[in-house]
């Protein structure tokens, strides 16, 4: 599986996605401005160019797409400041329980933490179980709930939470930096 960068070739498989798995599908142009905006983060997961498995394939990140490719998952989201935010995570029915989404997921955390983001936020369907476990296995905490938020069908919002953990380097504020400081 490769997670890169998504490309304006992209945009048919991943609009054809959106449109297959969610019932408040986003438009062409919303999936586009969300590539084009400041701090947007737009991935795709392409099928391996050898046409391997995914459940255990080691996820490779790319910039560049393969000219055969078949988008099988995607990600949208954005950092601002010290906040990333998920809006999309979807996977391919046929693709699903393979590692996709989480391999997403985690490629936007290491990202947003690139960025400089320390907090993370999503809302999910609370009938969304699949979703659910896997934020929860990955780190995030439910802090809250937003009463009747979808449509078609209406449904609760859940809000789930991470902070990001970052490890402090020699000189760089640890306790050697503070040291150093006070010297």
């Amino acid at each position: 599986m490769l997670i890169r960068s998504m490309t304006a070739e992209d945009m048919e498989q991943v609009v054809h996605l959106e449109q297959a798995i969610f019932p408040d599908a986003w438009s062409k142009q919303a999936i586009a401005d969300v590539t084009r905006e400041n701090g947007g983060i737009a991935l795709v997961a392409e099928e391996s160019p050898i046409g391997a498995p995914f459940a255990g394939t080691p996820c490779e990140v790319s910039t560049a797409p393969n000219e055969s490719s078949r988008i099988c998952g995607y990600f949208l989201g954005r950092v601002v400041l010290d906040e990333g935010e998920v809006y999309r995570i979807a996977v391919s029915p046929e693709y699903r329980k393979a590692g996709i989404g989480k391999a997403v997921l985690s490629a936007f955390e290491q990202k947003a933490s690139e960025m400089g983001a320390r907090y993370l936020y999503l809302e999910v369907r609370e009938g969304n179980q699949p979703a659910i476990r896997l934020y929860e296995r990955s780190g995030w905490f439910l802090t809250g709930r937003r009463k009747r938020y979808y449509r078609d069908p209406v449904e609760d919002a859940l809000l789930y939470s991470k902070e990001m953990i970052f490890q402090e380097l020699p000189g760089e504020g640890g306790k050697e930096g503070r040291e150093e400081q006070n010297a």
